[in-house]
């Protein structure tokens, strides 16, 4: 069933739901009569009975309907988690291997992007104090251990706290 259908299969309801107002009425007109037969008492009774049992039959496929809807609406939220979990991998896959890498808080690829940022800020010290000259060489070897644990600290503040993508 489509919204279409169920808005026309409300409408046929609309027309044909007996509300208990007419009940009232039809046995009103009977009682009110002056001179009636037994024949229009059961009759009364008769529509009375039908109405009611129409109501009964109204009821269910307004449940019917009712359930239907629930259904849909929780298919519905199970499809929107679906396809936000297949968006997010696409993003995954659409970024690449390496700016996953990147992006990834996983603690393991954390304490890797770590040593890796050390080491490539090390060896960045390295060559700079090889293009400074003798100074700096010796500097480095008097204190390349600071400067290593310097660099550790650093690149480890850069990947845990830091960054363009820190949340």
């Amino acid at each position: 069933m489509n919204d279409k259908d169920i808005e026309e299969l409300i409408k046929e309801l609309d027309i044909r739901y007996v509300t208990r107002a007419d009940f009232k009425k039809e046995v009103i007109s009977v009682s009110n009569m002056i001179y009636a037969t037994r024949e229009d008492f059961i009759e009364a009774m008769a529509k009375i009975e039908a109405f009611s049992k129409e109501q009964q039959v109204n009821t269910q496929l307004l449940n019917d309907i009712y359930n239907f809807l629930q259904e849909n609406k929780q298919q519905d939220g199970e499809t929107r988690a679906r396809l936000k979990l297949i968006e997010e991998k696409v993003d995954n896959i659409k970024k690449g291997t390496f700016k996953v890498f990147i992006a990834s808080k996983d603690p393991f690829l954390l304490i890797i992007k770590t040593f890796l940022t050390s080491l490539a800020m090390f060896f960045t010290m390295i060559i700079i104090s090889m293009m400074i000259g003798h100074a700096a060489d010796v500097f480095m070897t008097k204190n390349g251990g600071y400067v290593a644990l310097f660099t550790l600290i650093t690149s480890s503040i850069i990947n845990f706290y830091g960054g363009k993508n820190h949340e």
